[in-house]
C-alpha cells in the first residue's frame, strides 16, 4: 500500500502558485511598459475580476495594480475595500511581505488578459 501524504496537494498548490508568480514578473518585466499594469478606474477593467479582494490581518483590501519593483519582487497597490482609502498610502507593496502568498495564479490571469487585450487593441 502506498504511503498517505497529508501534504501532497498543498505542496502542488504551493508549486503551482510559485510557477504563475514566476512568470507573472515574468510577463510584466519583458511585455508591460513601466513594469505595471494599474487598473485603478472601473473602466479600465478587463473582466469582473481585475480587482482583487482579499484579507491583510483582519483588514480587506483590494488589489487594484500589479507590479514588478526594482529588485525584481511582485508588488501591489490597494485600497481599503469599506472606505476605499489607498492602503499604504497608495505605495507599492511586497505580496511576501504582506503575506500574500495565494493569488498568483489569479494575478498572473489579470496580467496576462491585460496584455492580450492591449496587444488585440494594437492589431
Amino acid at each position: 500500500m502506498e504511503s498517505i501524504d497529508p501534504q501532497k496537494y498543498f505542496e502542488l498548490q504551493e508549486k503551482l502558485q510559485q510557477e504563475a508568480k514566476a512568470e507573472a514578473i515574468a510577463l510584466l518585466r519583458d511585455k508591460v511598459e513601466n513594469h505595471a499594469i494599474v487598473i485603478d478606474d472601473i473602466d479600465k477593467q478587463i473582466s469582473d475580476h481585475d480587482w482583487i479582494v482579499t484579507k491583510v490581518g483582519n483588514i480587506h483590501i483590494v488589489l487594484y495594480a500589479y507590479g514588478v519593483n526594482k529588485y525584481g519582487k511582485l508588488c501591489f497597490k490597494a485600497f481599503y475595500q469599506v472606505t476605499r482609502e489607498d492602503y499604504k498610502e497608495g505605495e507599492w507593496c511586497m505580496f511576501e511581505e504582506y503575506g500574500i502568498n495565494n493569488l498568483y495564479c489569479e494575478v498572473y490571469e489579470i496580467i496576462a488578459e491585460h496584455i492580450i487585450a492591449n496587444q488585440d487593441a494594437q492589431e
